[in-house]
């Protein structure tokens, strides 16, 4: 029995779990955290939602697939705070009424770190399977879409490969299946990003794609305080970053870069345009 449990939890933590029972999935997936969680941490498949159920005390969060279980090892407010520090590197505070975009949302974890410090928060994330969680997650929290950002409204071919959260418009060589998905450009959307209101913070992970998401924000750019990029070794079959298109393109519009992490590539810029937001009279430029 020791050793049927050892093989499966090493096919659960490798990928390997086509055929095994989600019931199953859990109970392996929880027994292996309690020497990080102390056992705080609780796990069960929601048949009615075909999402997992992630609680730990009063904190719960869905999870889309069992693969991605392993990210809540040392518990949900651990994960979200980890998630906070490596893209906004202790640099940003979010407060009270704060708008934030979370490009890439996934399963919504950014976001309700965000929403939880008082941000209204606007989610973007193309996948349908995410994208499920990601509105469980949020429920009346923020706002959410089912949508890949580009540089134009259209059609276009999802390359998915989800299990380890690589899923991509460009074409990574080794995805898992493709579908056809929605993409806007991120001035196009309609509703609260409309109008002149400061945004404090996007944030943009987009496994390759962040240049042409940034080239679609547009003018929009020029309202955003801060914005945090993934820039990591994702785009297409070369596996390039995106560090000078990124890099060049932010600078262009104003941006310096203030946090860099080396070993995820994840950039923070500070928009050097706009005027400190407690300033009274930032609100003239924007």
């Amino acid at each position: 029995m020791l050793q049927d449990l050892v093989k499966a939890l090493h096919s659960v933590l490798t990928g390997r779990i086509a055929g095994k029972s989600p019931n199953l999935i859990c109970k392996i997936i929880q027994a292996s955290f309690v020497p990080l969680s102390g056992g705080a941490v609780k796990i069960r498949f929601m048949s009615s939602k075909k999402l997992f159920e992630v609680r730990e005390g009063s904190n719960v969060i869905f999870v889309a697939r069992a693969s991605r279980l392993i990210t809540q090892r040392r518990g949900i407010e651990h994960r979200q705070e980890a998630l906070r520090n490596l893209y906004l590197g202790g640099i940003v505070s979010i407060s009270e009424g704060d708008l934030v975009i979370d490009c890439g949302a996934n399963i919504g974890e950014f976001s309700l770190r965000c929403n939880t410090e008082g941000a209204e928060v606007v989610a973007f994330e193309p996948d349908p399977r995410e994208f499920r969680a990601l509105s469980e997650n949020a429920k009346d929290r923020f706002h959410v879409h089912n949508l890949a950002l580009w540089h134009e409204d259209g059609e276009l071919t999802f390359f998915e490969k989800n299990d380890t959260a690589d899923s991509s418009l460009i074409d990574p060589g080794d995805y898992t299946q493709k579908t056809t998905v929605k993409v806007a450009r991120l001035d196009s959307v309609r509703g609260v990003l409309d109008g002149s209101r400061r945004i404090k913070l996007m944030k943009l992970e987009a496994e390759g794609a962040e240049p042409e998401i940034l080239e679609g924000a547009g003018a929009l750019l020029h309202r955003i305080d801060f914005i945090a990029v993934d820039m990591g070794p994702e785009r297409g079959v070369a596996a390039d970053t995106t560090v000078v298109p990124v890099v060049r393109h932010l600078a262009q519009a104003g941006f310096e870069l203030v946090y860099f992490n080396h070993i995820r590539c994840i950039g923070l810029f500070r928009n050097t345009i706009l005027e400190p937001a407690d300033d009274p009279s930032a609100g003239a430029k924007h």
